[in-house]
C-alpha cells in the first residue's frame, strides 16, 4: 500500500470529474409533508384569528391563535437540515 494521497486540494488532479449535463425536471417537485400542512393549516389558524379577536376584542389572544395554527417547529427543522455547513 502506497502513500496516501490529499484529499483537500493538495493535488489539484484528485477527484476530478467532467460536469454532468442538466437536464429539466418533466414535473415540478411535489410538496412535502410540511407544506402541506402549513396550507392545510392556513384557513383554520386564521378562521380562530378573527373567532378569537371578535369575541374577545383582544389582538394578543387573537395573536396567539394565529400563531397556534402554524407549523413553526416542523418548518424550523426543515430549514436547519436544509441549511449549508459552515
Amino acid at each position: 500500500m502506497g502513500p496516501l494521497r490529499r484529499c483537500d486540494g493538495g493535488d489539484s488532479r484528485v477527484n476530478r470529474a467532467d460536469p454532468l449535463d442538466a437536464v429539466p425536471r418533466p414535473v415540478s417537485v411535489p410538496d412535502g409533508p410540511v407544506k402541506r400542512v402549513g396550507n392545510r393549516s392556513a384557513a383554520p389558524a386564521l378562521g380562530g384569528y378573527a373567532a378569537t379577536w371578535a369575541v374577545t376584542r383582544s389582538p394578543p389572544r387573537a395573536l396567539g391563535m394565529l400563531l397556534a395554527g402554524v407549523p413553526r417547529a416542523a418548518k424550523a427543522g426543515r430549514d436547519a437540515f436544509a441549511a449549508p455547513n459552515r
